[in-house]
């Protein structure tokens, strides 16, 4: 597989991983704004670590390799980063009703990192796929 396929499998794992702990933490009930937002922040350092990580082994499997990215690489890339935005998009549209429906800012800000996270997701297994396929 190529770098751009090893690096966005690594990415996914990492993120589904770090961001499944955290919502699970952040489902239960009587959770205050402060710990929410705190934890939150926790989990994005957190995940900026872990994934740091995964880039300096891929980057070290590949070198060994020898593989460079190419122009298939970038249309990949592009073409992943189109079906993340398609994703972030479509979401977005679920946010100002959940806001007429008045739900907490705890559930809003909640539901934007999960929607945020749901794209870059799709971004990482489109590029994962893509680059396993040739698409």
């Amino acid at each position: 597989m190529s770098y751009t396929g090893q690096r966005s499998l690594a990415a996914l794992a990492a993120i589904l991983l770090v961001y499944s702990t955290y919502f699970v933490w952040a489902a239960a009930p009587g959770r205050n704004a402060h710990a929410v937002f705190s934890h939150m922040a926790g989990t994005v350092i957190l995940l900026v670590i872990v994934l740091i990580a995964l880039e300096i082994g891929v980057a070290i499997i590949t070198a060994r390799t020898g593989q460079k990215t190419d122009e298939r690489d970038r249309a990949i890339t592009a073409r992943a980063a189109r079906n993340g935005y398609f994703a972030v998009f479509s979401g977005l549209w679920v946010m100002p009703l959940l806001a007429l429906a008045g739900a907490s800012p705890i559930l809003l800000a909640n539901c934007l990192l999960g929607l945020m996270v749901f794209a870059e997701a799709v971004h990482f297994a489109s590029c994962a796929l893509y680059s396993r396929t040739g698409g």
